[in-house]
């Protein structure tokens, strides 16, 4: 690594061998209220302390959270992919459906290139889903991320 930059400044040179390179981040945040968005690309090798763990699942942390050997942290997006999948599970078993009539694409509800026999959330089901994909958020917020969870459903 021939030199740091912070901010489009050259804050000092390393003297690392020139195959170096950084291979993670760890974050050890006590925001608050500013939220680091996960999901971006930017936090792909983050890693989180235990600590940080057990505010979002308690004691029982899941064996599908990657600890990584170089740093002893957790990384973010295992964690991230757990609860992604956790959601949609709860989401599927949880929320109402129903299916799309020729008649309901006519009327432009569903989605762009919905075809009948496709299903949507019903009313219902979505007043459930954003309740529980606020919750689901919030408990990421507790260590200073955010993410918008999708529940395993496409959004676009």
């Amino acid at each position: 690594m021939p030199e740091v930059q912070i901010n489009d400044e050259v804050e000092g040179k390393g003297y690392y061998p020139p195959d170096s390179y950084m291979t993670g981040i760890t974050i050890w945040s006590h925001a608050d209220r500013v939220y680091m968005d996960a999901g971006d690309e930017f936090y792909q090798y983050a890693t989180l302390g235990k600590w940080e763990l057990r505010k979002i699942f308690g004691e029982a942390i899941p064996e599908e959270v990657v600890k990584e050997n170089f740093c002893g942290g957790y990384r973010l997006d295992t964690t991230i992919e757990y609860l992604e999948n956790e959601f949609a599970d709860w989401v599927h078993e949880n929320c109402d459906f129903y299916e799309l009539t020729e008649e309901d694409i006519e009327n432009g509800l569903g989605f762009d290139g919905a075809e009948s026999g496709n299903t949507t959330l019903s009313p219902r089901g979505m007043q459930k889903f954003e309740d529980k994909q606020l919750e689901y958020k919030k408990r990421l917020e507790v260590i200073g991320f955010t993410y918008e969870f999708k529940g395993g459903l496409i959004w676009e």
